[in-house]
This record gives C-alpha cells, structure tokens and sequence, in this order.
C-alpha cells in the first residue's frame, strides 16, 4: 500500500509471498517465512522510495551499557510523521509480527480495512517506516 502496488506486485518483487513454512511444529503464523524489514526496503528502493525508520519507544544506552535513557520525542512529531505515507511495523497481542499502512494519518490493514487505533486491533507499534520518493 505505501508502495503504491498491489501485494501480489510486491511479493514479486520480493520473490516470496512470506507463506513458506520454515518452522514446521510451530504454531500458526510463527510457522511461515514472514517478512523481514530488509527485504520490504529493498523492493521500495528498487522502486525508487526510501525508508526512514522512527523507533516508537527507542533507547539509549550510557557508555558502559548499563544505564538504559529513554529517548522522548518532541510533541507531536509522531502525528506530524502519520500525515506523509509509510508502515507501522508492529507487534500482535499474541506477541507475532503484523504491519499496517498509512496514509495522511489513516491506519489500514493489508486486508484492506481501515482502523483509526492500532490499540483496537491490539497492535503495539514498534516502528514506524516513513516511505517517500528518493
């Protein structure tokens, strides 16, 4: 969706549609192949956009490693970011990967629905991918 394509393009692009079971025993969706970030930035680079990543709850650490120092973002950078196109990349209630898109602050699902809370759907985010034209 952020690509401007249809997920059938996009998995050829990508060479895989993600449904390949590479832990077999494992529970449903943990089973599949999935998607790893890298590979959703290189079809976009391929296709000429670049992604910016922005961490939802990002970290840094003191030069020992020891004392964790929560980076907090300036207000309203998070609604500013949800006003251009790009991926939320997010973890399930169930503790698995999911994605979602948006676009000029409206969240949709790849199954075509469109929700406005990612806590409704019990999605946690933990990055948001900015995508726009290099």
């Amino acid at each position: 969706m952020a690509l401007g394509i249809t997920t059938r393009e996009f998995y050829s692009y990508a060479g895989h549609d993600g449904s390949e079971i590479v832990l077999p025993g494992y529970p449903e969706p943990i089973c599949r192949a999935g998607w790893h970030p890298q590979e959703a930035i290189v079809v976009a680079w391929k296709l000429g956009f670049a992604c910016t990543p922005f961490e939802a709850q990002p970290y840094a650490m003191n030069a020992h490693g020891t004392t964790p120092r929560a980076i907090i973002w300036p207000k309203g950078i998070i609604d500013d970011l949800m006003l251009g196109n790009g991926v939320i990349e997010c973890i399930t209630d169930r503790q698995t990967g999911h994605a979602v898109a948006f676009s000029r602050g409206t969240i949709f699902d790849p199954d075509g629905q469109t929700y406005y809370s990612l806590a409704t759907r019990g999605l946690q985010p933990v990055v948001l991918w900015r995508v726009e034209p290099r």
